[in-house]
């Protein structure tokens, strides 16, 4: 295994910013005045959600979470399963090879020093200038808090970016939308490399077998980047991201509260699934996911790119709005837990994962039509002949 470097200078970007107060400035204007506080492990302080109706705050079971998930530890160089690297300095052949180690390894890698949060608004302007993204576009509000409450499956309502926008500091709402389109942007330059799927599955077997007219689905390269928006106070219980993809964000502006699960002991397969099934229900099960799961909390700030392994259990806390670009990749190195993490989706889909694309397979199907051609750099796949798709 390649010598993960697990230090950086906390002095290059410190993990937490300086000032650990969020709530002034937020509590009032981006969430209610009655919204509760909570402290951090490491100290930060931060809102707790909060929708009023009637006079009462409907959102007991979202601060039940933040409060369970500020009580972990926040990650830090030093830490065994999450790698922190300092992005300045590392050429990127070496970058990318760090982060491929770290990810057939089953550890996110977190890549700090890409920039700071110089944001002056999280506007029209701002998203049209920067990301091409038009006030106009049509969009699914994939979680309102308020929605949440009456229907934990499906929260949705249709809106616009612009009408999102306009309610982005109404205090009475917690809204986001999980997928904005980017596919004109996806991975840095320096690590586009990484998404074999792309560069392996699909540009180097058109000859082997041609691409037939209208037999493909356009998931395959629009889910290879996308955008989320988040209001103050949006919690995001723990699952894993479909598909058996590595999942990659940047955070943009605002700040994100990652927290990695990892289980305390080796699990098979069947066990695994069990022990995640323990996320579905918080309340009932919270003193058994104590007794089975450890968790880090990975702070992102502004220019900060996380990458997480397929198939990772993660919650997300957002204690002020937020931009965020990320994506969806597949990985030779990383096939081992691509074929878990499909495995689970495959029996318990509906209660541990977020949004199904339906193009995974086809991608797969085009990194094993590759495997004869494939680069002798890329080295043999981990049980690549044994998975089961």
């Amino acid at each position: 295994m390649t010598n993960l470097p697990q230090r950086i200078p906390d002095t290059t970007h410190p993990l937490s910013p300086p000032n650990l107060d969020f709530i002034t400035g937020i509590l009032g204007v981006e969430v209610p005045q009655q919204s509760g506080t909570v402290a951090w492990s490491d100290g930060r302080r931060t809102v707790l959600p909060c929708v009023m109706e009637g006079g009462i705050d409907i959102c007991e079971n979202d601060r039940a979470m933040v409060r369970f998930l500020s009580g972990f530890p926040e990650s830090k160089p030093t830490s065994n399963y999450v790698v922190h690297l300092k992005h300045n300095g590392l050429i990127r052949s070496r970058l990318q090879q760090l982060i491929s180690e770290a990810l057939r390894y089953n550890k996110p890698i977190v890549i700090r020093g890409g920039g700071s949060d110089n944001v002056s608004a999280l506007d029209v302007e701002y998203l049209e200038t920067n990301f091409g993204i038009s006030p106009l576009m049509h969009v699914t509000i994939h979680a309102d808090v308020a929605k949440r409450v009456k229907n934990f499956t499906y929260p949705h309502k249709q809106g616009t970016i612009q009408q999102f926008l306009d309610d982005i500091n109404d205090p009475s709402k917690i809204q986001c939308i999980l997928d904005i389109p980017l596919s004109h942007m996806g991975l840095p330059p320096e690590l586009q490399l990484l998404d074999h799927g792309l560069v392996y599955g699909w540009n180097q077997t058109t000859v082997d077998c041609p691409i037939r007219s209208g037999k493909v689905h356009p998931d395959n390269f629009t889910t290879k980047s996308w955008a989320i928006l988040h209001q103050a106070g949006f919690v995001s219980y723990p699952h894993h991201d479909a598909d058996g993809a590595i999942t990659f964000v940047r955070v943009e502006t605002g700040i994100k509260f990652w927290v990695v699960f990892r289980p305390k002991h080796q699990l098979s397969r069947t066990a695994l699934q069990k022990a995640q099934m323990l996320f579905a229900n918080f309340t009932e099960n919270r003193e058994e996911i104590i007794l089975t799961w450890d968790a880090e909390v990975i702070t992102l700030l502004a220019g900060d790119l996380l990458f997480q392994p397929a198939g990772q259990i993660h919650a997300v806390y957002t204690p002020k709005k937020s931009f965020v670009t990320g994506g969806h990749l597949h990985n030779f190195g990383s096939l081992h837990l691509t074929e878990i993490s499909r495995y689970i989706d495959a029996h318990k889909a509906q209660f541990l994962t977020n949004q199904v694309h339906d193009n995974a397979l086809e991608t797969l199907q085009r990194m094993t039509i590759a495997l004869p051609r494939l680069s002798p750099s890329i080295g043999k796949p981990p049980n690549y002949i044994t998975l089961r798709f």
